[in-house]
């Protein structure tokens, strides 16, 4: 089914032309109230500009010696190999959580590579693509602690972000807990590390390569809470362009591309996880 799907969107790759050099940028629209395809104003510009989060490896972030790293650029330079034949003609602009959709309308990037949670709000603002992840809630603790369970968290502290999934799952599934809230996932580790609090809550996509990265913390329990689909955004009614990633996304996993850059972020272990939630979670909505 899901390859039968893959076939039929491919052959609507024959209606876009190849790119044809460098040109000047373009504007979002030719005309007031028209919006203008950000497939072609991408090609006319010469470069894809990607909205990606800097600080929350392994998404996106800054290494020791100051270059973006993560999933997400990853994705975004592939992206950019499948339109330009060149992996270098990307340019990555790090977008706050709250300014999102303010990003895309304006046209200041071409495409949001972040871990986005659709809700029905965001579907009047944004259009988003096929699931790229599945991610939902885990419970990570230091390896030598007592709690075995989400029972044995009741009057316990609990760190996780403020204004994120994992704040909503410790007050709705640990409402025994007692949550502290931190501005980024660097310092609820470090909390946690440093024994300040019990326990950490976030999304299993950070949480395992935290995992992997620390030997000395381990997880609680490897079944995500209230897992749900990670997509890439775009401006609203951008037909041509979020159907021309979703047929990229859809070839990457086909041909195991997709795989391959899980495992690299996240292990081969949880590379496998993910990809077959990500499986399942497509064929349901196909």
């Amino acid at each position: 089914m899901r390859r039968i799907l893959f076939v039929i969107l491919l052959t609507g790759l024959i209606a876009y032309t190849p790119y044809q050099g460098n040109a000047e940028p373009s504007k979002i629209s030719d005309k007031p109230g028209k919006l203008k395809s950000t497939l072609q104003v991408v090609k006319a510009r010469g470069k894809l500009i990607s909205g990606v989060i800097s600080n929350e490896p392994p998404l996106g972030f800054v290494d020791k010696d100051g270059v973006l790293k993560g999933l997400e650029v990853d994705i975004a330079t592939a992206l950019a190999r499948k339109i330009f034949g060149k992996e270098d003609r990307v340019e990555f602009v790090p977008v706050p959580v709250d300014k999102w959709v303010d990003f895309l309308k304006s046209g200041k990037i071409d495409i949001l590579l972040a871990p986005v949670f659709i809700s029905e709000e965001q579907r009047e603002k944004i259009d988003y693509s096929i699931p790229c992840l599945v991610s939902g809630g885990l419970i990570m603790v230091k390896k030598d602690s007592s709690i075995k369970g989400p029972q044995d968290l009741a009057e316990k502290t609990v760190a996780t972000i403020r204004g994120t999934m994992g704040e909503a799952i410790i007050r709705e599934y640990l409402p025994k807990s007692k949550p502290v809230l931190f501005p980024n996932n660097a310092d609820a580790l470090r909390a946690l590390n440093e024994h300040k609090v019990d326990a950490f809550a976030q999304l299993d996509i950070f949480v395992f390569y935290m995992e992997e990265k620390d030997k000395s913390l381990r997880v609680v329990d490897l079944t995500p809470v209230r897992p749900s689909p990670i997509r890439l955004g775009f401006r609203k009614g951008d037909k041509e362009w979020r159907d021309f990633v979703d047929i990229q996304l859809l070839e990457m996993m086909t041909t195991g591309e997709y795989r391959k850059l899980l495992d690299k972020w996240l292990g081969k272990i949880r590379g496998e996880f993910l990809e077959r939630s990500l499986k399942n979670e497509i064929k349901v909505e196909r």
